[in-house]
C-alpha cells in the first residue's frame, strides 16, 4: 500500500532528528501533531504541474498533513535544563525542495533524483552511503569514516566517544584541508555534512561544531577567490549544515559580495538560491539587496509559486526594508490565482512577504491592490480550518497589520485555538494571537475562554524554561490581555519576581513598563511586586522604531496637524489658549492629548492655577483624545456591513484614564475630518464626555 512519499521523508527526518537529539540529551518536549485529518490524491505531487494565471507552474492544493507534521517537528523547542531553542522551519524545508529539485546542483547534499517533481512529491531518504563520491582519495575516505563513527556511536547514545571522535576529526582536519585541492576539498564538505552537525546545540558539541566549521572557513577565505560561482554556493550551503550565523562566518560576507559583483550575470536559479540564503542570514548590502529586487521584479515569470515563495521570505527576513512597488504589485496581483495551490510554508511566507511591505494607506494610493488583498480574506478564512496553526496566525496577521478584517475570521481564530492542544504552539505564535486579539476591540464570545486556555498553558511546568528564554514573547502575550482588561495575576507576579528580561532584552522595555503601570491602575488589589526601578526604563531608550522612517514620519505630522486643530477649537469654544494643556497623561502612553480642566460650576481652570488651586478645590479632569488614523480598524460584518472600531490599544488608555478620574472626550480622526461645523461638532463631543 502506497504512502505519501513526503510522509515517508518526515518519518526520516522525524527519527533523524530525534537520534541527532540523543547526542545530548535531549527529549522531545511534544507529541508529534497529528493533523493527517485530510487526504486528496493529489497529496504526492506527481503528474503534471498546473498553470496558473500566465507562466506560474504550482503544485496541488496541499491539505494538512505531511507539510503540517513538517512544520510541528521542524518548529519544535529543544530545550536543555536553562535554555530553549527554537527551528526556523521555513529554512529546514526550503533547504529540502530546493536540494531535491533543479536547484540540487547548488547544495552539497543534492541529489538529481526525481529533480523535477514538486517538493511534496517522493523524496527518498539518504543512506550512510555517499552517491557523490565514487571516486575519492584517502582523504575522502577518511573523513567518510569519521562521519560512519560518528553516526554508530550517536545512535548507541555514547556521548563520550561522539566527544573524542569529533576531537580526533577535528585534529585530522587540521592537518589535511590545507593541502589537499579544492574538488577534494569539496568531497570532504559533502562527506561531512552526513552527519547532523546542525542538531548540535548545546554542550561541548556545539563547541566542536563551531571548531570543526572554523577550520573549513578558513580554507574558504585562502581559496574563494579561485573559485566559480557554484564552489561559491556549495560553501555557503556548508554553512547552513553547521548552522553558522553570519557574526561568526567571514566567508558569508565574500559571499554576498562576489554575488553583488556579478549580480547582473546571475542565472534564475542563482537568484533563487542567493534569496534563500538572504532569508538564512538576513545580512548584506542595502544596495545590493535592491539590485536584487530590481532583477527579480523584471523576471518574476520565471519563477514558479514555490519560488516566489522563497523570494518572499528572504524579503521578509531581511535586515534592511527594500520596497519595490512594480515586485509588490505584481505579487498581489499573482496571489489570488496561487493561495488556494501553496503548502502551508509557501502560504506563510507570502503573507509574512505581504504583511512588511503592505500598509492600510493603499486604500488611496492603490485602491485595486488593496482591494485585491480584502478579496482574498474569503479565500484564506476558508484555508483557516485546514492549514497549520503557524499559517493559521499569519493569516490573521496581514488583516489585523491592515486594520481590515472581517468579523467572522477573528472569531474562527479563537474558535480554533480552543480547539487546538496548544502544546504544540510556539510561544511566539501564542503572543501574536494575544496582541491581534487584544487590539481588535469588538465583542468576541470566546475571547476571554481563549485568554483563560493560554493562561493554563503559559503556567504549565513545560513551558517555564521556554518563557524564561523567550521573554519578550512572554510580556507580549501579557500585554495583548491587559489591553482588553485580563489580567492573570499570577503569570504578572511571576513575570516581576524576576526582572532579567528587562536586563539582557532592553527592547521589551516599553511592553514591561506598560503592563506594570497598567496592573498599578486596573488592578488595585494586586499585592505582588512590580517592575524594580521603572523610571530606569525611559520610554525614549525603549522605543523601537519601525525601518521605514517615511511612515512614521507621516502618521506623526498628520497626528500633530489634527491635534494642533483641536487644541484652536478648544481655545476658541473655552475663552483662551491657557485654558488647553497639551501633554502626557499616561507615562506608558507616550502620545501627548489635551487635558482640560473645570471647577465644581463647570468652568475652565486657567493651567496656571492647577497647581495652585490642587489641594482647594477638586478640579473635574478632562482628557481629549484624538483617535489617528492608525487607530482605526475597519470590520466587516457578514452581508457587506462595515463598522469602523477603534483600535483595543487606545480603548485601553480611555478605559484607564477614566479608572484615574477623568472624563473622556474621544474624537476619531475620520469624524472630525468629514464635520462641516468642526467647533459645533467639537463642542457637541465635549458635552457628551463620559
Amino acid at each position: 500500500m502506497s504512502v505519501s512519499s513526503l510522509f515517508r521523508l518526515t518519518c526520516w527526518y522525524g527519527q533523524a532528528f530525534r537520534r541527532a537529539w540523543s547526542l545530548y540529551g535531549s527529549k522531545s518536549k511534544f507529541e508529534y501533531l497529528q493533523l493527517s485529518r485530510y487526504s486528496s490524491p493529489a497529496s504526492s505531487g506527481i503528474g503534471q504541474r498546473h498553470k496558473t494565471g500566465s507562466h506560474l507552474h504550482t503544485a496541488p492544493f496541499k491539505q494538512p498533513g505531511p507539510v503540517a507534521e513538517f512544520i510541528t517537528i521542524h518548529g519544535l523547542q529543544v530545550t536543555g535544563k536553562t535554555v530553549a531553542k527554537t527551528r526556523e522551519f521555513e529554512n529546514e524545508y526550503y533547504h529540502l525542495y530546493l536540494e531535491h529539485s533543479e536547484f540540487w546542483d547548488y547544495f552539497l547534499s543534492g541529489s538529481t533524483t526525481e529533480s523535477q517533481q514538486h517538493p511534496d512529491a517522493v523524496l527518498l531518504s539518504r543512506g550512510l552511503v555517499n552517491t557523490h563520491c565514487e571516486n575519492t582519495n584517502s582523504t575522502d575516505q577518511i573523513v567518510s569514516e569519521h562521519v560512519r563513527h560518528l553516526l554508530e556511536v550517536t545512535r548507541n547514545r555514547d556521548t563520550e566517544s561522539v566527544i573524542k571522535s569529533m576531537h580526533e576529526l577535528a585534529k585530522y582536519l587540521t592537518v589535511e584541508l590545507p593541502v589537499i585541492d579544492n574538488k577534494t576539498l569539496i568531497q570532504c564538505m559533502r562527506n561531512i555534512i552526513q552527519y547532523p552537525f546542525r542538531d548540535c546545540l548545546t554542550g561541548e558539541t556545539r563547541v566542536l561544531r563551531l571548531e570543526i566549521a572554523s577550520i573549513f572557513q578558513k580554507e574558504f577565505q585562502k581559496r574563494h577567490s579561485e573559485w566559480d560561482l557554484k564552489e561559491y554556493f556549495l560553501a555557503a550551503d556548508f554553512h547552513y549544515h553547521f548552522r553558522l550565523s553570519y557574526s561568526v562566518s567571514h566567508f558569508m560576507k565574500s559571499f554576498f559580495n562576489h554575488m553583488q559583483i556579478n549580480i547582473h550575470e546571475l542565472s534564475q536559479g542563482d537568484l533563487v538560491v542567493l534569496m534563500y540564503h538572504v532569508s538564512l542570514y538576513r545580512k548584506m548590502s542595502r544596495y545590493m539587496l535592491l539590485l536584487l529586487v530590481e532583477i527579480i521584479s523584471a523576471r518574476l515569470s520565471e519563477f514558479n509559486a514555490q519560488t516566489i515563495g522563497i523570494v518572499c521570505l528572504g524579503l521578509f527576513k531581511s535586515e534592511w526594508y527594500c520596497p519595490n512597488k512594480q515586485l509588490l504589485n505584481k505579487i498581489i496581483d499573482l496571489s489570488g490565482g496561487i493561495v488556494n495551490e501553496l503548502d502551508d510554508v509557501s502560504l506563510t511566507a507570502l503573507l509574512k512577504y505581504l504583511r512588511r511591505y503592505t500598509h492600510r494607506r493603499m486604500i488611496f494610493a492603490v485602491p485595486d491592490r488593496y482591494q485585491t488583498l480584502v478579496d482574498l480574506q474569503p479565500v484564506l478564512q476558508a484555508r483557516m480550518q485546514n492549514t497549520h496553526h503557524s499559517t493559521l496566525i499569519n493569516i490573521v496577521h496581514l488583516y489585523e497589520h491592515l486594520n481590515d478584517i472581517s468579523s467572522d475570521m477573528i472569531q474562527d481564530l479563537c474558535s480554533i485555538l480552543l480547539k487546538e492542544d496548544l502544546g504544540s504552539w510556539r510561544l511566539k505564535d501564542l503572543a501574536k494571537f494575544c496582541s491581534m486579539v487584544g487590539r481588535l476591540s469588538f465583542s468576541v464570545p470566546e475571547r476571554r475562554e481563549a485568554f483563560e486556555k493560554i493562561v493554563s498553558e503559559l503556567a504549565s511546568t513545560r513551558r517555564a524554561i521556554e518563557i524564561r528564554t523567550f521573554m519578550p514573547s512572554f510580556v507580549a502575550c501579557l500585554r495583548g490581555m491587559s489591553l482588553d482588561g485580563f489580567y492573570p495575576l499570577e503569570l504578572i507576579s511571576q513575570l516581576f519576581s524576576s526582572t532579567e528580561g528587562c536586563q539582557y532584552q532592553i527592547h521589551i522595555g516599553q511592553n514591561l513598563y506598560h503592563v506594570s503601570e497598567s496592573v498599578k491602575i486596573e488592578v488595585p488589589h494586586y499585592t505582588g511586586p512590580f517592575l524594580d526601578d521603572p523610571g530606569q526604563i525611559a520610554l525614549a531608550t525603549c522605543r523601537k522604531y519601525e525601518a521605514v522612517q517615511e511612515k512614521q514620519t507621516q502618521k506623526k505630522a498628520e497626528r500633530e496637524d489634527l491635534t494642533h486643530e483641536l487644541m484652536c477649537l478648544y481655545s476658541d469654544i473655552l475663552g483662551g489658549r491657557e485654558y488647553v494643556h497639551l501633554g502626557t497623561l499616561l507615562s506608558h502612553y507616550n502620545t501627548p492629548d489635551i487635558e482640560l480642566r473645570l471647577d465644581s460650576d463647570g468652568n475652565p481652570i486657567p493651567v496656571a492655577e492647577w497647581s495652585s488651586q490642587a489641594n482647594k478645590v477638586a478640579h473635574v479632569k478632562v482628557a481629549v483624545l484624538l483617535y489617528p488614523f492608525n487607530a482605526i480598524y475597519i470590520l466587516r460584518r457578514p452581508k457587506g456591513h462595515i463598522e469602523m472600531h477603534v483600535s483595543g490599544y487606545y480603548l485601553c488608555k480611555a478605559r484607564q484614564l477614566r479608572k484615574l478620574g477623568y472624563q473622556v472626550v474621544e474624537i476619531p480622526h475620520y469624524e472630525l475630518k468629514e464635520a462641516q461645523d468642526k467647533r459645533s461638532y467639537v463642542k457637541q463631543k465635549y458635552l457628551e464626555r463620559s
